[in-house]
């Protein structure tokens, strides 16, 4: 490959590290750290409340947030004049350093949104390398803003809670349990096991206490009802059920997030169904939580992850 194309390479990799660290300070879903960007995850399902949104980002909710950071990140290049103009400026910012040229005029493009558009407007402006700038031989080598912000903050553990599946908050992926002298799996935002399916055996009543609630009472469950359904162990002793139970820790409270609250009463219906199951019976829906307005909700949201932060961070400092 011609000494061109890796030129122009580092200089579209370059570029689109710049819009992804400018993302990165001024964009609210971004900035901080990774429970700043859960949280806003969080807000924007409540937001738009798709009950099909809900159920992927319970199921699968690291791709959901590379899914939300990819269209944050759209979203905000549209809003802060994303246009031709912003790449140009930038490619040819970066790209002086290279190669000497006159400065591409971006005035013919101001209006132009389709970024599918931009490799071709760059092409005729760089006449001396235009033949080296084919889409096969870019396109292995070329990043994406948000795919670099995706890198940045979804580098890290995954792990969902066996009861609730609330993602694991530890910044470090692959972190070892504390059998093997590292930290087992933790969050302070667990939520009802519900959402996940969670229901008392041999009934359609679902299982509506938060993780938190139950290791704290003297229930149990049935931890592999598939091949062992008459096996139980109390939920005060769930680290006994092996894995996965036996690399979290859960620690017991009576506190109920009241954002999950909403959700469970706004999508009620939606969650029966899905699961085929009731809030009836022992998992009935107390009156309190249908009182929770979206308003509180977030609010709610907003105050747990910024006490989580400040604790953080005190951690960090000490």
């Amino acid at each position: 490959m011609s000494s061109s194309v890796f030129k122009s390479s580092s200089v579209c990799n370059q570029t689109a590290i710049d819009i992804a660290g400018e993302m990165k300070c001024n964009v609210p879903a971004f900035k901080e750290n990774r429970l700043n960007l859960e949280k806003h995850v969080l807000k924007s399902l409540a937001k738009k409340r798709e009950f099909n949104k809900y159920i992927k980002y319970i199921r699968d909710p690291k791709s959901y947030t590379e899914t939300f950071i990819t269209e944050e990140a759209s979203e905000a290049t549209r809003e802060n004049n994303g246009d031709i103009n912003m790449w140009l400026q930038k490619f040819t910012g970066s790209i002086k350093g290279e190669l000497t040229f006159g400065t591409i005029d971006p005035q013919n493009f101001t209006d132009v949104s389709n970024f599918d558009f931009l490799k071709e407007e760059i092409e005729r402006g760089l006449n001396s390398i235009s033949a080296d700038l084919s889409v096969d031989k870019l396109k292995w080598v070329r990043q994406r803003p948000d795919q670099i912000l995706i890198d940045q903050l979804c580098d890290c553990c995954w792990e969902t809670c066996p009861f609730c599946a609330a993602v694991c908050t530890n910044t470090i992926k692959d972190h070892k349990s504390a059998e093997d002298d590292g930290i087992d799996h933790s969050t302070p935002f667990h939520r009802s096991p519900s959402v996940k399916g969670w229901h008392y055996t041999h009934t359609v009543e679902m299982s509506l206490s938060f993780c938190t609630t139950k290791v704290a009472g003297d229930g149990s469950f049935h931890p592999d009802r598939s091949t062992r359904p008459k096996w139980s162990v109390p939920h005060k002793k769930y680290r006994t059920a092996g894995p996965p139970y036996d690399t979290w820790s859960i620690t017991a409270d009576l506190y109920q997030m009241a954002y999950w609250q909403w959700v469970v009463c706004t999508f009620q219906k939606e969650i029966e169904e899905h699961y085929d199951l009731k809030y009836d019976g022992r998992g009935a829906i107390p009156e309190d939580w249908r009182k929770v307005s979206l308003d509180q909700a977030l609010e709610n949201l907003e105050e747990m992850y910024k006490k989580e932060s400040v604790q953080c961070n005190t951690f960090v400092l000490q």
